[in-house]
C-alpha cells in the first residue's frame, strides 16, 4: 500500500510529492518541475478515410505536457466566437484525435493547443479552416 500526500512549495514553482511506502517502508520523493507551454507545432488537419470525419495532429513537443487539446467550431450554429476556449474541445492524452459526425462540404475552423499541468491558459496554434470531405 502506498500512502502519497501531494504539496504545493513555491520554489521555482515545483510540485513536491512525498510519502512513504508500506510494502518496503521506503519514503518516495519527486520533485517536477512546471513547464512553459508553448505554441504547437505543425498543427495538421487532414481528410480520415470516413465521410465527415478529420484527423487532426501535433507534433511531440521536446518537454513533457498532458497532452493536446484540439478545437472546432460547428459552422452550423452561426460564427465562431472570437475565443477559441469557448469552441467545442476534446483533450487527448496523446497528439492526434479524429473528430467523427462532420457535415461533408461544410467549412470548420480548428485550432489547437498543448494542455499543461499548470491550468495556465493555452497559447492556441492559427487557425486551420478546412471543408470536410465525403
Amino acid at each position: 500500500m502506498i500512502f502519497l500526500k501531494l504539496k504545493k512549495t513555491n520554489k521555482m514553482n515545483s510540485n513536491l510529492m512525498t510519502g512513504f511506502n508500506g510494502q518496503n517502508g521506503k519514503t518516495l520523493v519527486n520533485n517536477t518541475q512546471s513547464n512553459e507551454l508553448c505554441v504547437v507545432e505543425n498543427f495538421q488537419v487532414e481528410y480520415a478515410s470516413s465521410a465527415g470525419a478529420m484527423v487532426l495532429s501535433v507534433e511531440n513537443p521536446s518537454y513533457s505536457h498532458r497532452g493536446t487539446d484540439f478545437a472546432f467550431w460547428k459552422t452550423e450554429l452561426g460564427p465562431s466566437p472570437a475565443n477559441i476556449n469557448d469552441w467545442f474541445h476534446i483533450h487527448t492524452s496523446g497528439h492526434s484525435t479524429t473528430i467523427h459526425g462532420l457535415k461533408p462540404g461544410v467549412v470548420y475552423p480548428f485550432a489547437a493547443a498543448y494542455y499543461g499541468s499548470d491550468k495556465k491558459v493555452p497559447m492556441w496554434s492559427d487557425i486551420v479552416t478546412k471543408t470536410v470531405g465525403d
